[in-house]
């Protein structure tokens, strides 16, 4: 059997759920008996993008993709995810790399929740997502920091098949139909585009390029 060729991706990712559901991705996709190429991702977690894009060896044009949240509009919150964007913007002039925005508003918890249910309710904190997590996956979560933990969430993610992530694709890809229609946009620096209302999401972009990419979608 002809050996395939193997497609490789960056990743910056904030926090370890994000890290163990590109993990569990990568795995779904290598698994998939009717992929062309393998994915083999490469994911640091806690640098910024700046920094990382100084020590990679890049073979020509490279795209890399931030993963992160927009956790709301409070003043520090704010400024934290403008400084991010900031950071991918002077990444993105110090090599050829293309630094692309994989963001969540509120939380990751909405890309998840998103496997599995459509959800456009805005909320107003984080821990608001769990009792629809818990409905979703039929958990019982006391609370989100308990659904975070690594046994927990590699549970989440036993429930998680490649079906569901088109799916989440989708739902994403509506919410932000929808928002373009109805809500107004934030643009930084010419490239980055985000909503500061939630619902909102953009990971659906690279997780989309990736499974294209292996002839899945």
């Amino acid at each position: 059997m002809q050996r395939r060729a193997s497609n490789q991706y960056y990743f910056l990712v904030e926090g370890e759920c994000e890290e163990r559901y590109l993990r569990w991705l990568q795995n779904l996709i290598n698994q998939e008996p009717n992929r062309i190429v393998n994915v083999s991702f490469t994911i640091k977690r806690d640098v910024k993008m700046v920094s990382w894009v100084k020590h990679l060896s890049l073979m020509g044009k490279t795209r890399i993709v931030q993963v992160v949240d927009y956790e709301g509009n409070q003043p520090n919150d704010r400024q934290t995810f403008l400084n991010m964007l900031d950071d991918m913007h002077q990444a993105s002039r110090i090599k050829q790399v293309d630094c692309q925005l994989g963001y969540s508003n509120l939380t990751f918890e909405l890309w998840i929740l998103l496997h599995k249910i459509d959800y456009r309710t805005p909320l107003t904190t984080k821990a608001q997502y769990l009792e629809q997590l818990n409905r979703a996956f039929h958990k019982n979560f006391e609370t989100l920091k308990k659904y975070k933990q690594e046994k927990n969430f590699q549970n989440i993610l036993q429930n998680i098949t490649l079906d569901d992530v088109k799916k989440a694709i989708a739902r994403a890809e509506r919410i932000r139909k929808y928002n373009e229609e109805n809500f107004h946009k934030e643009v930084y620096k010419r490239k980055y585009i985000y909503f500061k209302d939630n619902p909102d999401c953009s990971l659906q972009e690279a997780v989309k390029a990736v499974l294209t990419e292996c002839g899945l979608i």
